[in-house]
């Protein structure tokens, strides 16, 4: 059996693996966003809150549409595609950028 046939016989039951437990997989990777969520949307609670025992709340509502308009703007911008927190990747191999102009 040559390395080639080894490596495919490899892929090919990793392949069959990950078919057989998708299902199982799929609903673990929901269960985990659905918590990231969850857990987002408990945060943005709790600052929001802090805010209006801060400030008032006309004020803390102005600048969350402000906020929102804001990000809506750059979603409504940014390319389509993956990207991570630290930027988009770079046509240059292994480089990384923040999107910033200084990049």
């Amino acid at each position: 059996m040559t390395m080639f046939s080894l490596a495919e016989e490899s892929d090919s039951r990793w392949a069959t693996a990950v078919v057989e437990h998708l299902d199982e997989l799929l609903l673990e990777l929901a269960s985990f966003y659905d918590g990231l969520v969850r857990a987002e949307a408990r945060h943005f609670s709790i600052y929001v809150d802090l805010a209006r025992q801060l400030f008032d709340a006309e004020v803390v509502d102005d600048r969350l549409s402000e906020i929102s308009a804001h990000e809506a703007r750059i979603l409504a911008d940014a390319p389509d595609g993956p990207r991570m927190h630290n930027g988009v990747p770079s046509r240059r191999a292994g480089r990384r950028t923040s999107g910033r102009a200084s990049d």
